[in-house]
């Protein structure tokens, strides 16, 4: 079975780490994950720095997919902290 290539981001606040993103593919499927503890910066700041890094990374990057699982009680949206 292929492994996934993934890019994880460290996320930072005032030097103290609290948390990651993590972006991926597979042969199977795309995915992305965020795991925040307490933090300042609203999540769709956080998403914005992690994907301007993840374009750095990987300059032939041409479209990221996200879904929303609808009968999970996801919306599509982001929410505060």
């Amino acid at each position: 079975m292929p492994r996934s290539k993934l890019a994880p981001f460290g996320i930072w606040e005032h030097g103290e780490f609290v948390g990651v993103t993590i972006f991926g593919r597979s042969a199977a499927a795309a995915r992305a994950a965020v795991a925040l503890r307490q933090h300042e910066h609203p999540v769709t700041q956080i998403l914005a720095a992690s994907l301007r890094q993840l374009r750095a990374a990987c300059p032939g990057l041409r479209l990221i997919v996200s879904y929303a699982d609808t009968a999970q009680g996801h919306h599509g949206g982001l929410s505060g902290r």
